[in-house]
């Protein structure tokens, strides 16, 4: 295992022990809001610890719920005046023909304007519209 993979190992181990943590801290949250809502009798009627339980359980699915929608959203914009996609996060430009082939390399900046450093693709240089369309 190189450096590199130790490092990510590593990092990932400490977000998982970081998320589980806050996970534990909001389900606490939530139980006690909970408490607020619904009567006590019915709390104690229930029991503890499966009230507990469902305080986690909920709190599981609205994060996983969260958690999906905001990895679903596309990481790439399409913009139909040059014909090519933009990274939402670092507003490179995407060949939107090598990304349909899963070849995700951005444009180099040449003298007419944007080359794909894969195929002969090239965009001349963007307009003012087209600058803030990658913006928004």
């Amino acid at each position: 295992m190189s450096a590199l993979e130790q490092i990510k190992k590593k990092i990932l181990d400490e977000l998982v022990a970081k998320l589980m943590c806050l996970l534990g801290i909001l389900s606490a949250t939530l139980a006690t809001f909970l408490k607020k809502i619904i009567p006590v009798t019915e709390i104690e009627r229930i029991g503890a610890l499966p009230w507990s339980i469902l305080s986690f359980s909920l709190l599981a699915v609205c994060f996983l719920l969260a958690s999906y929608i905001i990895l679903q959203r596309p990481k790439y914009k399409f913009l139909q005046g040059l014909g090519v996609f933009v990274d939402k996060k670092s507003h490179q430009f995407i060949c939107s023909s090598c990304k349909s082939k899963k070849f995700i390399q951005p444009f180099k900046i040449s003298t007419g304007g944007y080359t794909c450093p894969i195929c002969p693709f090239s965009v001349e240089h963007p307009t003012h519209e087209d600058i803030e369309a990658v913006k928004h």
